[in-house]
């Protein structure tokens, strides 16, 4: 009977695991069965003529639950099987140039070539097989084939994963563009849509499924226009400019991300040093309403730090910490956007130069 109890246990916990809702993000933390590596990154204090160095610790008040509060490379990896795997929580590339791919049961997997953006629910990772992006189903066989990796980009997931839209022609970057939404369970491409050039146009979300959020910088000024599109037919069904009080000469637009409450969309920029300048929030059902500015500060004490913003979850957005001349990643954090605190989710120890979580694209 106890050996029963066991396996029913276990069969729960992985259906919870593909529960694309917000409890299952908390259940995840509970449920993490593995020892991640001790950190070594560290924040340098002087005091007294001394140096004395104190490892980043995870802060247990933050809530991304499918994260690990450690991360570090494994030696060896094996590779991953073509049957069932749980759910993935992120992609890194070591300084070689090769990607491994973690899942929700702590294993780490080879992550062939590269891969480019899992999907919220971890189901779906899009990754580099002999030169084309395929989307993988961890949860089952299927493979979408999205066409060469230099032709094709996923810009964005629905938050319930059941949509991806993709750009494709992004080999002529002044030719205007085109954005497809398809389906994953089928693989069917739903509609498409024309879109702005590669380079000014971003889709940041998918709203209701699959109605398409177009944002793009308008020029010589400090505005983002967001358009909502449904793609079926090409109309627009709202349009809303954003000012993010920043003169984007001096700063690149990056993107942007709708979190999963479905009408607060996140946006930032980058500026020439890489680091993203303070993201914007925005509600799209208060559309003429200021957008909301949040601090997101420079690491101090540190050689060459800065933060980046990957992705968008509820309540906030996923940071990774850099620093050193190389930039590796030290950390990924949690910026609330209720208070603009930022903390530690994840510690990050070896030679990770990228990492890719749930949700990035």
């Amino acid at each position: 009977m106890t050996g029963m109890r066991e396996l029913l246990a276990d069969v729960a916990a992985e259906a919870r695991s593909y529960d694309v809702t917000d409890r299952a993000l908390r259940i995840a933390r509970r449920q993490r069965r593995v020892a991640w590596a001790a950190p070594v990154a560290a924040v340098v204090l002087v005091a007294a003529g001394a140096v004395a160095v104190l490892p980043l610790r995870p802060d247990k008040s933050a809530e991304v639950g499918w994260l690990p509060e450690r991360l570090a490379p494994e030696r060896s990896v094996v590779a991953l099987p073509d049957t069932r795997v749980s759910p993935a929580v992120l992609a890194y590339t070591r300084g070689d140039g090769s990607t491994t791919l973690v899942t929700a049961d702590g294993r780490h997997y080879d992550g062939g070539e590269a891969v480019r953006a899992i999907s919220p629910d971890g189901r779906w990772v899009a990754m580099l097989r002999d030169g084309r992006r395929v989307v993988r189903d961890l949860g089952g066989d299927r493979v979408v084939d999205l066409g060469t990796d230099d032709d094709t980009n996923i810009v964005a997931w629905s938050r319930d994963s059941r949509w991806m839209a993709v750009r494709t022609g992004v080999t002529n970057p002044g030719a205007p563009q085109s954005v497809k939404v398809v389906e994953l369970a089928t693989g069917t491409e739903v509609a498409e849509v024309a879109a702005g050039a590669y380079g000014t146009t971003t889709v940041c979300g998918l709203r209701d499924s699959a109605y398409l959020l177009l944002c793009y910088a308008v020029a010589y000024s400090d505005e983002v226009s967001v358009s909502t599109v449904n793609p079926l037919d090409g109309s627009e069904l709202g349009r809303d400019v954003v000012t993010m009080n920043r003169g984007l000469e001096d700063s690149q637009f990056a993107g942007g991300a709708l979190l999963p409450d479905g009408h607060t969309l996140a946006l930032w920029t980058e500026n020439p040093a890489g680091a993203t300048d303070d993201p914007r929030t925005f509600d799209l059902n208060q559309p003429g309403v200021r957008p909301r500015r949040h601090t997101l500060p420079v690491p101090k004490n540190e050689e060459r730090a800065l933060r980046q913003v990957e992705t968008s979850v509820d309540g906030g957005a996923l940071v990774t910490r850099r620093s050193g001349q190389d930039l590796r990643v030290t950390a990924v954090e949690l910026l609330d956007f209720a208070s603009d605190r930022v903390s530690t989710v994840t510690t990050v120890t070896g030679d990770i130069r990228d990492i890719v979580v749930r949700g990035q694209v």
